[in-house]
């Protein structure tokens, strides 16, 4: 619903009572406040991070920020679990080195008007007469308190496109095994439980007993958010990846309630283990959680945002970074070198990678990142960049900074054939001034080069554990390459029958003195070599001056699972354990949240299908092994399961493997839920591997998380703020469940989104053209009323192909759609200047009709199941009107189902019993109406100007909102699907 605003200000008189002189304490007093305020209402200037997939399913991902201000009357920030003591000694060291600076946000941002909320959970007994505790004890309930608040949160629906990026089922500490005795028994020695050591915050963290509060309750939490009228909310604190995602106050819970959520980066840590996969340094895993985070929970911002200066970082974290850009398609680039950066890498160094845009391939978002970079590996061909990111590009290499090149990067920034675009710009000679080389074409590609060392007495540190395993034959066609320029050092050359050797790999030393290394190896093969693989790892620890190691750092081999617990849909179990032999066993895990309802229904049974013999399957329900119940079922034991919280699964199968995944049930069969999905494998008989040291809800991963669907009405947002403009309307589904809304990151275009979250600009419209309304037909083409143009618009998804199917000047916008059985649209148009508005309609051949005129703010329509009535409301009148459509389709018998007292109206939409689904602007909720008007339910959408609703999910009856106040989409359950979607798959009966 396209309209226009206003913004408000207040303005304190002080200078009025001033001049009159009289000025009692009091009114000191009063002004002294009125000035505080004054100070604190000074916005934070914030700069948010998020990772934006390059498109939905690709697994590659985009560094994005976006600067914002935030009110701090509005703001929060949560300090969690920053505890006295810990079990992990380097933990508390890290811990300590931080807190001071965090303690100088908190500071700040207190004076300024922020609310400061301390949650040192299992640590309240220490604070019971704590003002701050008492404050947040006595703060008035929130009336809305969002379904499972007080609840640990393993997983966002978001997090279900993700695979987790480390095994923190060890409990991640990192100490030196010695070191870690001397500290358990000195927490022995202090009276503490060296497994549980913490009784209250961290000194180093001030407590305000006048302002803050203290609490590590979710309710306790949300009562304090929503009394002081907070909207954004930052975490810091540790551990990143267990207390700070999942506690009931943490970034999960904020995410999914509907707050505007960010982590502090910087001010946080990881409890991650090295020796536990994916065998990266400590650093290198935090780093890994900040990644998942940015994609599939929330932005991030820095602590210097606050204090001035750089971001924090420990001082022990010494890793050079490598940013590596990865602009090509040949090749494959873009899923080696991240493999090879986990890999290879992850120990040493932090690693940032850079892709294309798909869209766009010449433009490399936040290609700024070199400004930091200690070492840049390119992977880039024949790309033009934008005029300042080649000068940024030139800056770097002119200030002697290492260069990496692979393959096609000898022609990375020079063009075929033709002259850049404007804006654009080209570096034809980047190969013979950063690199000394002479790219020059290729040889065919039938011609495969044998790599083999330059000379047979060549040393070079670069070449460290690579002799051996030469020669081996390239994977990709060979370059022609020489003659290289002078100060080129070769290292290996390539072979091909009846050609002079061509250079492979060689370093040079350029005219501002610095270093580059190029290799013209770098198709998919070439990973699979143990040699290049060594060589490409020696070459970067060469360019950031760091010693080559005597050994091979790699940790994972390109393409291997390794001796770890493997991420795996259940189905694809049995393929993974193929290769190990049919009598060896193989270990599966999931973790399942429980209700309370569950476990106390009589008792819980694992079962399988009826073809499985349980002579080779053996459970364990968190750590307690289960007995067979009956043929394919295993009895969860009295008292195993724990209610409200989060349960280990374990599986032992021998031959043959498990097929089809169990199903966890009552035994009764009224709670039934399929654990198919998502679980953990590992090869072997380690005993051990039926518990896990940390309780589930800790150790266990967040993609391998099984629970019942939540109950019905209860919002939870889909996209995050920000993906879409404020112009965020006319969501429809098509029949694979992807919901379209316009205006996705810029005005003027159509968005996609995934069931899960993912993200795209699926078409721009044709200039000046901005979107609206969105309906699909049976056929699967969709309709966009555009407002701007008097045009209503076809879309061809497959083709993308863009038609105006009807266009009318005597149109005010168009604004909604409704469609009915036979194509036939029907569009409200309101003058929103005059309050008035008009019904249209439109034909299949794009004639269009007037059906009513002089009447209210026309908006949100939508026709009853038979399709004889037609429901419109009027948004500033608050008024439902309801129309008979005629055997000719014009309207009659105009009638009011309702008028409401408050609020707005924007989009509506009907379900299959012809109930009324209507978003309240203003109010914040959608609310579901009977045909005669009577209110059935009134569900909150998280935010206060909903725009629109559509029916979608497998089974129609997932309800979609567009929402104004955040610029995302929010989603619900409800109990019958929607009319349209019921219409849409009308042709999918089997």
């Amino acid at each position: 619903m396209p309209r226009t605003g206003h913004t408000c200000s207040r303005e304190v008189p002080l200078r009025s009572v001033l001049s009159a002189g009289r000025c009692s304490a009091a009114l000191l007093a009063a002004m002294a406040v009125c000035l505080g305020e004054g100070r604190a209402a000074e916005p934070f200037p914030l700069t948010l991070r998020w990772q934006h997939e390059t498109s939905p399913g690709s697994g590659r991902f985009h560094i994005r920020e976006r600067a914002e201000t935030w009110n701090p009357a509005e703001t929060a920030i949560i300090v969690c679990d920053v505890w006295d003591y810990h079990h992990s000694l380097n933990a508390v060291r890290r811990l300590e080195e931080f807190a001071p600076r965090l303690d100088r946000v908190l500071q700040v941002a207190r004076e300024r008007g922020a609310t400061i909320i301390h949650s040192p959970s299992d640590c309240m007994a220490a604070y019971a007469d704590h003002p701050a505790r008492k404050r947040a004890q006595n703060t008035p309930p929130a009336a809305r308190m969002p379904h499972d608040v007080g609840a640990w949160c393993s997983a966002i629906p978001a997090e279900e496109r993700a695979v987790y990026p480390i095994d923190q089922s060890d409990g991640g500490d990192d100490d030196d095994p010695a070191e870690h005795a001397v500290w358990a028994q000195k927490l022995i020695e202090l009276g503490r439980d060296p497994g549980l050591p913490w009784q209250r915050q961290s000194d180093l963290i001030t407590i305000d007993d006048e302002r803050d509060f203290l609490s590590d309750r979710g309710d306790e939490v949300w009562n304090v958010l929503a009394d002081r009228g907070i909207k954004n909310v930052i975490l810091t604190g540790v551990h990143v990846n267990m207390c700070v995602l999942g506690r009931p106050f943490g970034l999960r819970q904020m995410a999914r309630n509907g707050m505007h959520v960010v982590l502090m980066r910087d001010l946080t840590d990881a409890m991650y283990n090295p020796r536990q996969w994916p065998y990266v340094s400590h650093f290198a895993g935090n780093d890994l959680v900040i990644d998942h985070i940015e994609r599939f929970v929330c932005p991030t911002i820095t602590s210097d945002q606050f204090l001035g200066g750089e971001p924090f970082r420990f001082s022990t974290d010494t890793r050079p970074h490598v940013v590596m850009v990865i602009a090509e398609d040949p090749y494959h680039t873009r899923t080696t070198l991240p493999a090879f950066a986990l890999g290879a890498l992850g120990r040493d160094f932090r690693v940032t990678i850079l892709h294309a845009d798909e869209r766009d391939p010449h433009r490399i978002p936040y290609f700024e990142a070199i400004d930091s970079a200690d070492v840049l590996l390119l992977s880039v061909r024949r790309r033009v960049l934008p005029e300042a990111d080649l000068e940024r590009l030139r800056k770097y290499v002119a200030a002697g900074k290492p260069v990496i090149g692979i393959r096609t990067s000898s022609h990375a920034f020079a063009l075929r054939d033709g002259t850049p675009p404007a804006g654009y710009a080209v570096w034809p000679e980047f190969d013979a001034d950063v690199f000394g080389g002479n790219y020059r074409g290729s040889y065919p590609d039938a011609l495969r080069s044998t790599i083999e060392a330059s000379s047979p007495r060549i040393e070079s540190e670069l070449l460290r554990g690579v002799i051996d395993d030469l020669p081996f034959v390239q994977g990709g066609h060979m370059y022609q390459t020489g003659p290289l320029r002078p100060g080129a050092e070769i290292l290996l050359q390539g072979r091909v029958a009846g050609h002079d050797p061509e250079p492979v790999a060689w370093t040079f030393t350029r005219r501002d003195g610095g270093r580059s290394f190029y290799v013209a190896l770098g198709d998919r093969a070439d990973f699979d070599q143990p040699a290049f693989v060594r060589l490409l790892t020696n070459a970067v620890y060469w360019g950031a001056g760091q010693p080559v190691p005597e050994k091979s750092v790699a940790t994972i081999s390109m393409g291997a699972a390794g001796p770890y617990w493997v991420t795996l849909p259940f189905a694809s179990i049995a393929n993974e354990r193929a290769p190990q032999g049919d009598d060896s066993p193989g270990w599966s895990r999931c973790v399942i949240r429980l209700p309370a309802e569950w476990v106390t229904a009589g008792g819980l049974e694992l079962r399988f299908a009826d073809t499985i013999e349980l002579k080779n399957v053996s459970g364990w329900f968190n750590g307690r092994e289960m007995q067979a119940a009956g043929r394919g079922t295993l009895a969860i034991p009295e008292d195993a399961a724990i209610p409200d919280d989060h349960n280990l699964l374990v599986l032992r199968n021998a031959a043959p493997p498990l097929s089809a995944a169990p199903v966890l049930t009552t035994p009764d069969g009224t709670r039934r839920l399929s654990l198919d999905g998502r679980w953990q494998f590992r090869g072997g008989d380690d005993r051990t591997w039926a518990n896990m040291p940390l309780p589930a809800k800790f150790g266990g991963s967040a993609d391998i998380v099984h629970a019942p669907d939540e109950p019905l009405w209860t919002a939870r947002p889909l996209t995050r703020p920000g993906e879409f403009t404020p112009g965020i309307e006319g969501p429809a589904c098509d029949r694979d469940g992807n919901v379209y809304a316009v205006n996705y990151e810029r005005q003027g275009t159509i968005g996609r989104v995934t069931p899960a979250g993912a993200g795209e600009i699926f078409i721009a419209l044709p200039e000046g053209s901005v979107g609206n309304g969105i309906r699909f037909d049976a056929a699967g083409f969709f309709y966009v009323a555009d407002y701007a143009k008097h045009n209503v618009l076809r879309v061809d998804p497959r083709t993308r192909k863009i038609d105006i199917l009807a266009h009318n000047p005597a149109m005010n916008q168009p604004n909604d759609l409704a469609i009915a059985d036979d194509g036939t649209l029907y569009a409200s148009d309101p003058d929103w200047t005059n309050s008035t508005g008009q019904l249209w309609r439109i034909d299949t051949d794009g004639t269009t009709t007037l059906l009513a005129k002089d009447l209210g703010t026309t908006n949100g329509l939508d026709l009853s199941p038979d399709g004889k009535t037609l429901y419109v409301n009027e948004s500033v009148q608050r008024n439902v009107w309801a129309f008979t459509i005629t055997t000719d389709r014009t309207l009659t018998d105009k009638r009011l189902v309702r008028q409401f007292e408050d609020h707005g109206f924007d989009g509506m939409r009907t379900d299959v019993d012809g109930n009324l689904y209507i978003t309240r602007y203003g109010k914040g909720t959608v609310v579901k109406m009977s045909p005669e008007g009577e209110i059935l339910r009134e569900i909150d959408v998280l935010g206060e100007r909903p725009s629109n609703l559509c029916f979608g999910g497998p089974d129609g009856r997932t309800v979609y909102v567009t929402e104004v106040e955040h610029t995302r989409l929010v989603r619900f359950r409800v109990d019958r699907p929607g009319r349209s979607w019921k219409q849409q798959h009308a042709e999918e009966k089997p």
